[in-house]
Order: C-alpha cells, then sequence, then structure tokens
C-alpha cells in the first residue's frame, strides 16, 4: 500500500474497480479512499442496470444484467459523478473520479458489454490524463 500511496503522491493515477463482494478489506477501503469514495456496500444488483454518462453521449450498450456486481458508495469531496446507475436523478455513482484517480463501480472485466466498457476505460483516461 505505500508504493501505491507514494506513486499518487508523485502524480501518478489509479483506477479501482468494484471489489468482489468478500474482499473489503483494509487495503480496499485504503484504495477507495485515495480515489475518493466510501464503499458502503458490495452485492449483486437484483435487475438489470444502466450506467448512464452525466456528459458523455454514445450510442452503446449500456445495460448490466441482474447479478452484476455492484457497489453503494459515498463520493468523498473533491470527487466528481461522471457516471450513475439508471436514472441521473438517483445519483448512485457508476464512475467516479478525483484528482488521484477513478473509482469504477462494476467489474469491468465480467459484467457489461466489452464496447461499453472499453468507451468508459477510454473516457476515464482522458479524464485523469488528456494528454493521452
Amino acid at each position: 500500500m505505500n508504493s501505491i500511496k507514494k506513486y499518487v503522491a508523485s502524480g501518478g493515477k489509479i483506477i479501482l474497480l468494484v471489489p468482489n463482494i468478500a474482499q473489503n478489506t483494509p487495503s480496499i477501503k485504503a484504495l477507495s479512499e485515495i480515489v475518493g469514495i466510501k464503499i458502503i456496500q458490495v452485492d449483486k444488483s437484483k435487475n438489470i442496470k444502466y450506467a448512464n454518462w452525466i456528459e458523455e453521449n454514445f450510442n452503446l450498450n449500456n445495460s448490466f444484467s441482474a447479478s452484476s456486481t455492484i457497489a453503494k458508495i459515498n463520493p468523498l469531496k473533491n470527487t466528481e459523478i461522471l457516471a450513475v446507475w439508471d436514472e441521473i436523478e438517483k445519483n448512485e455513482p457508476a464512475v467516479t473520479i478525483n484528482q488521484n484517480g477513478s473509482y469504477i463501480n462494476w467489474l469491468w472485466s465480467i459484467d457489461g458489454d466489452k464496447y461499453f466498457n472499453m468507451k468508459s476505460l477510454q473516457i476515464v483516461i482522458k479524464k485523469l490524463d488528456p494528454s493521452v
């Protein structure tokens, strides 16, 4: 964990994906704080969910099946919500970003459409480092 903290302190950025349900460990909590969120609960969704980007608009399949791993999170101070689950008015964060990195609230390699996931990751990387 110290190496990651040094990396971030030197200007490095990290991208954290939702943890496995059984892995809400002290390390996960520390990483979550670095990217500006607090994980309240990790669970399998009971219904189909839709990830909606607040400022981005692209026509890709944004649905996530029931049983996708999703966390209930609270963004901390200075953390921006980039995408939300379902209706924007509900304000349930799906993707967040701060000066240290980003949090993607699904298992990127398992849940969701691969093209939507690739586009989402591209957006996050570009926001973290516009020179990329």
